[in-house]
């Protein structure tokens, strides 16, 4: 018999304290500095970063994105769920699912909610 006790043999990874969040290994590409910069007017920096990168990327399972961009699985699905909701996000309905990023213009206009169209001057 070992001389370790119970809890030390059986150790549980401790998660993430809540109010911390990961830094992402994706940095915004160039070409999308402008969207990002209109983007953080309406969401979180991390939403913004799982858009661009479908934006970029096409079509992406969770488990890449979550890969590419250097968060965990669960984070990453709940921000791409977070854009689900929001409808700047669709997912197939094949499996794997899969997840698409709305064109830039439809993203704009769900987010101002109005006739303004300042979306378009930054394209």
């Amino acid at each position: 018999m070992s001389s370790k006790g119970v809890s030390e043999m059986y150790t549980v990874p401790r998660l993430q304290d809540s109010n911390v969040r990961s830094v992402p290994k994706f940095k915004t590409p160039d070409k999308y500095a402008k969207i990002r910069t209109k983007l953080l007017e309406k969401l979180d920096p991390l939403e913004v970063d799982i858009y661009i990168l479908l934006l970029e990327n096409d079509a992406r399972r969770i488990i890449e994105m979550a890969d590419l961009i250097g968060f965990d699985r669960t984070e990453t699905y709940h921000l791409v769920s977070a854009l689900q909701n929001k409808g700047l996000v669709t997912a197939t309905f094949r499996h794997p699912i899969k997840f698409t990023a709305v064109p830039v213009k439809k993203a704009f206009k769900i987010l101002s909610r109005t006739k303004n169209k300042f979306y378009i001057k930054i394209l």
